[in-house]
């Protein structure tokens, strides 16, 4: 790749970072730990974002809430999970009435089309219509932005409870039916984390259960790479699994192998 191709792709980081609100959104890759969450950290500290799980044509995905957005967004990644025939007609985008999206400071990001979804709440919700405007792929920020559109249709209330300082947000819906979702508080670095347990002696290796954390943007049919955030006396190997919703603990799990390669003091 040259220079050129290097300076465009930062060029739509930037433009997508901007339209969202959030730069350095992180983007790390799942981690685990035996019995605690490792949080990649940098420098923007514990801000917390607001997601909210969806279901589109049945899949469950997760959208970051942005009141300050005008449009519903998703990347071409996400939207491409979705369908299992491209080229089928129910795949297909229609042209989109915004050629461009514009940020605060007036830069352009091209918009490949649109679709009409009918978004639910949950699987069994009725669920409501809106259009969702698909943007190129960037790895660097969320999959799904959920903007003002789609709170409005679904005539949406959000309110924050607690005391100030250490207030957490609750969200709920007025049409069709009166409905109150679960919504998830995380900081962006921590979506992307999963926890485990283990019984295991020295020299000792076997595959478990790793839970991942609620609002981790996945769908079903992805597979996720498990690895540690540092090496110690207990050690993760990096691992490619499959994942599968634990209706019990409300999450995703998937399976990576643990080693005990000493006697642990």
């Amino acid at each position: 790749m040259n220079i050129s191709s290097i300076d465009n792709i930062a060029s739509i980081n930037d433009k997508l970072f901007e339209l969202a609100g959030y730069s350095q959104f992180s983007a790390t890759a799942y981690s685990a730990s035996t019995k605690r969450i490792y949080s990649i950290s940098d420098a923007r500290g514990p801000a917390k974002k607001i997601y909210l799980p969806i279901y589109l044509r049945k899949f469950r995905v997760i959208g970051l809430v942005d009141c300050g957005a005008d449009i519903t967004i998703m990347q071409e990644s996400l939207y491409k999970k979705l369908f299992k025939d491209l080229s089928s007609p129910a795949a297909l985008l229609e042209r989109s009435d915004i050629e461009k999206i514009y940020s605060f400071s007036d830069h352009a990001i091209s918009v490949k089309g649109r679709k009409f979804w009918r978004v639910c709440l949950s699987l069994y919700h009725p669920g409501f219509n809106i259009y969702i405007y698909v943007v190129p792929t960037n790895p660097n920020v969320p999959e799904l932005l959920l903007g003002k559109d789609f709170l409005g249709a679904g005539l949406a209330d959000l309110n924050f409870q607690g005391q100030p300082g250490n207030a957490y947000p609750t969200l709920s819906f007025k049409h069709p039916t009166l409905f109150h979702s679960t919504v998830y508080h995380y900081a962006a670095d921590d979506i992307n984390t999963c926890t485990g347990f283990y019984e295991l002696g020295p020299y000792q290796t076997d595959s478990f259960d790793f839970c991942i954390v609620p609002p981790a943007p996945i769908v079903r049919t992805d597979w996720i790479l498990i690895t540690a955030c540092n090496y110690n006396k207990v050690t993760i190997i990096p691992t490619r699994t499959d994942i599968a919703w634990d209706c019990g603990k409300k999450c995703f799990i998937g399976s990576a192998y643990v080693v005990i390669p000493q006697i642990i003091k």
